[in-house]
């Protein structure tokens, strides 16, 4: 639920875009090949090669719609028609200091730099995600 609070603090983001963040930034090996990849071609055609991501983004999908349902129960996200953003409450800072979250924050601000030009649907078609 932090990585997606701290998502959305960043810029409000649709529902796809974000359930792919979500997965490519939580899932340890495929943030490694964020981290190495210098722009988005790169990314896919390592993450591609290794088959992973229609597997991950599949058995990720209840815990993400999960923490969705709660953030939204406690007031931490407002859904809005086509995106979803972050209110201004503060999200409780107990627990918050782990290096792997910091490490996920960190390769955040990469993703959004290679993927900025791109829609969810470029995404997901450059992923080769198959739902």
């Amino acid at each position: 639920m932090a990585c997606i609070v701290q998502l959305l603090k960043t810029e409000k983001l649709d529902i796809a875009t974000l359930y792919l963040f979500c997965t490519l930034l939580i899932d340890d090996n495929l943030r490694l090949i964020i981290h190495d990849s210098v722009n988005l071609e790169k990314c896919t055609s390592r993450v591609c090669s290794h088959a992973l991501l229609t597997r991950k983004i599949t058995a990720f999908g209840p815990y993400f719609i999960n923490a969705l349902v709660i953030l939204k129960q406690s007031d931490y996200i407002v859904i809005n028609l086509n995106y979803i953003e972050s209110t201004q409450k503060e999200f409780p800072k107990g627990n918050l200091k782990s290096k792997r979250l910091q490490r996920i924050l960190r390769e955040a601000e990469h993703l959004f730099e290679i993927c900025h030009n791109f829609s969810a649907k470029d995404m997901y078609r450059k992923f080769n995600i198959q739902l």
